[in-house]
């Protein structure tokens, strides 16, 4: 068992791009220094597109700092 579910939280990033172009880790990136305190259990990430969009979405599963 990773933890008490009470101590578990998520944060939700997502990134929509009509020509594609990255800088999706930026937003990861940013967040995670920002909330350098807490402790990361697990980053989910998956990406979608059509011919004409990107759509990347990230889940950060995380223990906010006690």
């Amino acid at each position: 068992m990773i933890g008490k579910v009470s101590s578990i939280k998520v944060v939700h990033i997502t990134r929509y791009s009509y020509d594609g172009k990255g800088g999706f880790d930026g937003a990861i990136n940013r967040w995670l220094s920002e909330n350098a305190e807490v402790e990361v259990l697990d980053i989910k990430f998956s990406s979608s597109a059509t011919q004409e969009d990107t759509y990347e979405d990230a889940l950060i599963i995380y223990k906010p700092a006690q």
